[in-house]
């Protein structure tokens, strides 16, 4: 991939992106604008897309990203397929079995997710046809499918009633049946201040789950800050507290910082295909607000 670029004093450079002649915002790789104006040009296979006809093309300057492009440009090439096959058609044991549960503090429905795909985690989404199916909890999900993602199953379960334990059950096309379950575990924050903190210490947050596996772990991040910032805590780092370092407090121009933590579990598959798969869950909190003093 070229990039070539020739800008004015103020203009930026920013990924090939272009407004469509009724203001409609386009994505694509091979931009360029009048020969008198400014332009971004990236050579490459990938194709344009804009729903007119006659994009005009701008300059550098007028270009807004949202931030759900702002994705490195390497990402484009080894994108996720949402090419939609049947699981009749393939090796069954070159099945990729992909599940996620998330859930977000105060909503009333846990989100249960699964793909499965052919040749690995990027490989073309597959409808599973009978008698190849998926159950959970004994209960069989439908396929539904957009443009976006391809080929999924999903539902809906209501949070309360939900912590504890659950299966996946994946039924190939030969009948064979691969049984995965994980245990949903409830996760909050403990011992919020209610005074002001002072910046010039360290802030320990503590928190309530089930021990962290190996490869689970939790993230605390500023929401709205003027000095943003993550802190992570693995496993490793055991006890049941998040440490937030100094420098990051000192680094606040407020009175206040909203923090959100999530924890991410990341579950091994009992039962595979020779492919592999992932089990991921995510455990979203309200933001908590916590006032700080110099």
């Amino acid at each position: 991939m070229v990039l070539k670029t020739k800008q004015s004093q103020n203009d930026s450079i920013a990924p090939a992106y272009r407004r469509g002649s009724k203001g409609t915002n386009c994505l694509g790789f091979s931009v360029q604008g009048p020969a008198e104006g400014d332009y971004v040009f990236f050579n490459s296979v990938l194709p344009v897309f804009c729903i007119h006809n006659k994009p005009r093309y701008m300059t550098v300057s007028k270009l807004i990203l949202p931030a759900f492009l702002l994705v490195s440009l390497a990402g484009f090439n080894a994108c996720t397929s949402n090419e939609v096959g049947d699981s009749k058609d393939v090796a069954q044991d070159k099945i990729y079995q992909q599940y996620s549960v998330g859930y977000t503090e105060g909503d009333e429905k846990v989100n249960v997710y699964a793909q499965f795909r052919f040749a690995g985690r990027n490989g073309t989404t597959l409808v599973l046809n009978k008698p190849s199916q998926l159950s959970f909890d004994g209960k069989p999900i439908g396929v539904d499918s957009s443009k976006a993602s391809g080929a999924y199953y999903q539902l809906y379960e209501p949070v309360s009633g939900f912590y504890g334990k659950h299966h996946f059950v994946f039924t190939d096309i030969n009948s064979r049946k691969f049984d995965n379950d994980f245990t949903f575990d409830n996760f909050k924050l403990v011992n919020i201040p209610a005074a002001a903190v002072s910046k010039k210490q360290a802030l320990d947050l503590g928190f309530e789950t089930a021990a962290l596996q190996a490869d689970d772990y939790i993230e605390v991040s500023t929401n709205g800050s003027d000095s943003s910032f993550t802190v992570r805590h693995d496993a490793k780092d055991g006890a049941n507290k998040l440490s937030i370092p100094a420098k990051e407090l000192m680094r606040q121009k407020g009175k206040e910082l909203r923090l959100e933590a999530i924890l991410y579990r990341k579950v091994p598959l009992q039962q595979n295909t020779a492919e592999g798969g992932t089990l991921d869950i995510r455990y979203t909190l309200r933001p908590v607000t916590i006032r700080l003093a110099e």
